[in-house]
């Protein structure tokens, strides 16, 4: 616990645990006096079933709740949002009197202009705004303001003025190095974008990655370990105020809270559009990024050990082969296309058919010579049907020599035309790389004979 002191952000404890080998109703408090005696600060939560430890609680500034109540989840939102940092900052006087609030880091600024000297030095002496700076993740702006004390400051004015200006420091390098505000109109893909739509907040797992690119940049990974690449995917996020203004839009909120059917629940929300200015955003990301896109959405209650909801929020890893889209896109799906006569489709049929080109499989050749061994991606065909290798970098191939390729063939065989620098002088080999680049442009290919003689494109 002590090695871990300037991490504690809160305590929710049963009242009665095992302590020194043995059911303790003692156990909750004495940790809670342990934890409070390392951080002073530190909100603390207790819970039982047994109602006569709640005058005890209370009276040492503890909050309780009441196992199997029936609003033991609205009486835990309740107290993470008033005492855990989870809702608004509100300022308020020594005697509890409020008199400002701030739901974001912005109104937290403009907040601090103007309100009284008292309510200043009250929240800073208790470490509030470090500590609600850590309930949004904003960890280093925490960790800046949480080993200063009142005592450091020439008066309550220059408190404020150094909060402000740290603020100022903190939103300006998040801006600048970390994180960027997406434009439709100017939007251009890079290896280093970290871009945000809306003004709320990035949520617990954007806010830590773009923590991780602040770190890369501080630390100088770069020049500690040459020749390694560190780097943080390109991303765009959505701030926590598109998902608000889904809701509202939508009125999903008072149904989701009384619905008590999760297929409906997900039905409604699956039907629901998305808002129109957030389709426009996403319209733009998507016809400008030419990689492989993951999407990731979760909640708050997905990391919570009463009940967790990991695997129950779905992550989409959207490539260039999706059997579906989103109907919000507006985007139409075609199992194959027919072109002058020859099919496209994604996966080969397991059939001897003719004039077809595929993907799925994406071959790849590993080939030795000379003493040295390649593996490069493919094309596998026969003159009657071509299968394509992957030429992203987030695809894995399949070898050349996998059962999956024998229904495509059969005895017929097959050759290979192996990704390289220059055609090969075999015979034959200009002549399909000819074919090749005729209608797939700028691809320099290799042909590595497999024993079958060398073909050429069928002729029905």
């Amino acid at each position: 616990m002590q090695q871990y002191r300037d991490y504690i952000f809160g305590l929710v404890s049963d009242v009665e645990f095992p302590w020194e080998g043995k059911l303790s109703p003692e156990a909750g408090f004495e940790l809670a006096r342990m934890v409070k005696s390392l951080t002073p600060d530190v909100p603390v939560v207790l819970q039982t079933s047994r109602t006569e430890f709640r005058p005890r609680a209370h009276a040492v500034g503890y909050s309780f709740l009441r196992k199997r109540s029936p609003t033991l989840l609205k009486d835990l939102r309740r107290i993470l949002t008033d005492h855990f940092g989870f809702g608004d900052f509100v300022f308020r006087m020594p005697d509890q009197r409020e008199v400002g609030r701030a739901a974001d880091l912005n109104e937290l600024e403009q907040q601090l202009q103007t309100v009284p000297a008292e309510s200043l030095l009250y929240h800073a002496q208790s470490n509030h705004f470090s500590h609600w700076l850590m309930a949004r993740t904003e960890f280093a702006l925490a960790a800046k303001l949480r080993p200063r004390k009142v005592s450091d400051f020439n008066g309550p004015e220059h408190l404020r003025r150094d909060l402000i200006e740290s603020i100022n420091d903190y939103r300006r390098e998040q801006n600048e190095v970390l994180i960027g505000d997406f434009k439709a109109d100017t939007f251009k893909p890079s290896e280093s974008s970290f871009l945000r739509v809306g003004s709320g907040s990035l949520g617990g797992k954007a806010r830590g990655l773009a923590f991780v690119r602040h770190l890369l940049r501080t630390r100088r990974i770069a020049r500690r370990f040459p020749g390694v690449r560190i780097s943080v995917p390109p991303a765009v996020v959505l701030a926590t105020d598109m998902f608000d203004e889904f809701l509202a839009e939508n009125n999903l909120s008072d149904f989701a809270l009384h619905c008590d059917d999760d297929g409906e629940i997900q039905q409604r929300f699956l039907e629901s559009p998305l808002p129109v200015a957030l389709q426009e955003n996403l319209r733009a990301f998507l016809e400008e990024v030419r990689y492989p896109v993951a999407v990731r959405s979760s909640s708050l209650l997905e990391d919570s050990q009463y009940q967790p909801f990991s695997g129950v929020y779905d992550t989409f890893m959207l490539g260039n082969h999706d059997p579906d889209i989103s109907p919000a896109f507006r985007g139409e799906v075609c199992s194959e296309v027919i072109l002058a006569g020859m099919t496209l489709r994604h996966a080969p049929r397991e059939a001897r058919i003719t004039h077809e080109i595929a993907g799925h499989l994406h071959p790849a050749a590993r080939v030795s010579l000379y003493g040295h061994t390649i593996r490069r991606p493919c094309f596998i065909g026969n003159g009657r049907r071509l299968v394509l290798p992957a030429f992203g970098a987030y695809t894995g191939g399949l070898n050349v020599l996998d059962a999956a390729f024998m229904p495509l063939f059969g005895p017929d065989g097959h050759n290979v035309i192996v990704l390289g620098q220059e055609v090969s002088e075999e015979p034959g080999a200009g002549e399909m790389a000819a074919w090749l680049k005729s209608f797939i442009k700028d691809v320099p290919v290799e042909w590595i004979p497999t024993g079958e003689p060398a073909w050429m494109p069928y002729q029905a």
